[in-house]
């Protein structure tokens, strides 16, 4: 099998098609503030920044912007650390709670509307390949 060639073929497929709102949609829905929320919640409801800077995958000036965001509109606080009065910790609040509660539902339904376009099958297989695709990209052993 030629793999390469498959893959100028999916690269061609995906530059081909115009960058559409509900791209952005899903875009801003995982991103951002949206992330962080996520992540606390999905976590225990809290993190130090650089663990959410090293999830997130973007860089601790950029989660410190996202915090004060977050913090001034009371989906966040901030504590001092037990065990290191240096570090601080940040806590997801009740407010954060609702919000992400929100915009989770919020894309389950867009992605539900998405793979019943599908039909049940290939709905099913694209769930499967993505599964398998996120394991190739992550999870596998570095060469």
């Amino acid at each position: 099998m030629d793999y390469y060639s498959l893959a100028q073929e999916l690269l061609k497929e995906r530059n081909s098609r115009p960058r559409i709102s509900r791209d952005r949609t899903i875009a801003h829905l995982l991103k951002g503030e949206t992330a962080i929320l996520d992540f606390l919640e999905e976590h225990g409801g809290r993190a130090y920044p650089k663990d959410l800077s090293d999830e997130l995958v973007v860089s601790t000036a950029r989660v410190a912007v996202l915090l004060k965001t977050l913090e001034k509109d009371g989906y966040i606080t901030r504590v001092h650390d037990n065990r290191d009065s240096r570090l601080t910790t940040v806590q997801i609040a009740d407010k954060g709670r609702e919000f992400i509660k929100r915009r989770r539902e919020e894309l389950l339904r867009y992605m539900s509307d998405i793979l019943s376009t599908l039909g049940e099958e290939d709905a099913k297989e694209y769930v499967r390949l993505q599964k398998k695709l996120n394991f190739a990209v992550n999870d596998r052993p570095t060469k």
